[in-house]
């Protein structure tokens, strides 16, 4: 009996080995692609409240900091693909920023929980394209 049981320890302990790391849950993969997606806009509005004079701009910061990931892809996406911007209802655009900041945080999200070998690969590059998107963003503000 304990032959048996140091085979299936011995074989266990091999294959451990070859097995990739274990995907993360749901809410720690969550909670990272948070900081990777918010985490620059808190800084840009830190900024901002400390550094910026017009009061303007500082109110624009504060209004487009929880949607400030989809403002920057709704902005992308209608400059790559020419969508138009008028025609729309400020509750319409308000409801399609909040999705597609769920969309950014469920994307990277499940990038982190795929690809455990490269999830701080995905990590960074979030967290380096939602610095650009927020420092541009704080750009066209204050323009």
């Amino acid at each position: 009996m304990t032959e048996m049981t140091s085979d299936l320890t011995d074989s266990s302990a091999a294959a451990a080995g070859a097995l990739p790391p274990p995907r993360w849950s749901w809410p720690r993969a969550l909670g990272l692609a948070a900081a990777a997606v918010y985490a620059p806009h808190l800084v840009m509005g830190l900024y901002a409240f400390a550094f910026v004079s017009c009061q303007h701009c500082r109110g624009a910061v504060a209004k487009a900091l929880v949607i400030a990931p989809g403002v920057e892809l709704w902005a992308l996406s209608a400059f790559v693909f020419r969508f138009p911007y008028g025609k729309w209802s400020e509750a319409a655009i308000l409801t399609l920023y909040i999705a597609l900041t769920l969309l950014a945080l469920a994307g990277v999200a499940a990038g982190l929980r795929r690809w455990p070998r490269w999830r701080w690969l995905t990590f960074t590059l979030a967290a380096v394209a939602f610095s650009t998107g927020a420092y541009l963003l704080l750009a066209m503000i204050r323009a």
